[in-house]
């Protein structure tokens, strides 16, 4: 069993702190209690921009089914293909950034190769991945988890044309942490950082924040406001080199986010 993954490749201009896209790093000091207010935001902001209709919808057998956060998807193509895309809808929330994908030669005896799928494109009615090429016969199974709703997914042998800017997409993750608790050990945070390579890669990426909060629970101002900041930055020097993150607070610093300030 081979393991493959679909990567998008490009230049990588390193800019300021070794970063070629603007980082900003911020916490916020809720007055209310609750484990909800203990807890780092990943902010990714991804230009959408308007897009022609793709081309050869209809070419493959789909059959999804959406249960419990995770969407499974069985595709029997109907012709060859040495390029095809699949479409997620999302009609609120999102798509994780990493897929499950298996390309299923034969059941008897089993046969088939798995890979790891990525975005391609994302726009505002939802994600395209990249299919492996494929021939009747052989069967695709595509796991993804998601938060929200999707829709049905479709295929097709192209990806839609840009056409002109349209707006920006503001996708949030959040990490949650113990009480006082000022690092976490949540393994999303790996797909997290491929996700903004990728995006930074293919030049798809406007702006990253990290945000940290604590609540209101202990009556010390001053560590309500150190517990915010040290979150912040445990989850951005999992995302980024020590040293951009040692650049990143040295040229900007962090900025506390008053409490009228809406996540």
């Amino acid at each position: 069993m081979r393991l493959l993954s679909f990567l998008i490749w490009g230049g990588l201009s390193f800019g300021a702190c070794g970063l070629d896209f603007p980082v900003e790093l911020k916490y916020k000091v809720e007055d209310k209690v609750g484990k909800e207010y203990r807890r780092a935001d990943v902010v990714v902001y991804v230009p959408v921009t308007g897009r022609s209709v793709p081309k050869g919808e209809g070419e493959a057998e789909l059959e999804a089914e959406a249960k419990k956060g995770e969407l499974v998807i069985h595709i029997k193509p109907k012709k060859n293909f040495s390029e095809w895309f699949l479409f997620i809808p999302v009609k609120k929330g999102y798509l994780h950034e990493e897929a499950y994908l298996e390309k299923v030669y034969s059941r008897s005896p089993s046969m088939k190769e798995v890979y790891h799928a990525y975005p391609v494109d994302i726009t505002r009615e939802g994600t395209f991945f990249l299919l492996p090429p494929s021939t009747p016969g052989e069967k695709l199974v595509l796991k993804i988890k998601y938060e929200g709703e999707v829709g049905k997914p479709r295929v097709f042998t192209s990806r839609p044309e840009q056409e002109e800017k349209s707006e920006t997409v503001k996708v949030i993750y959040s990490f949650a942490f113990g009480y006082a608790k000022t690092e976490t050990d949540n393994m999303n945070l790996k797909n997290v950082k491929k996700l903004i390579e990728q995006l930074a890669k293919s030049g798809k990426l406007a702006k990253v924040e990290i945000v940290g909060y604590a609540d209101g629970k202990s009556t010390d101002p001053e560590r309500n406001e150190q517990v915010a900041k040290e979150r912040a930055l445990s989850v951005a020097r999992k995302l980024f080199s020590e040293h951009s993150v040692a650049c990143l607070l040295s040229e900007k610093g962090i900025a506390k986010l008053p409490q009228e300030t809406l996540r």
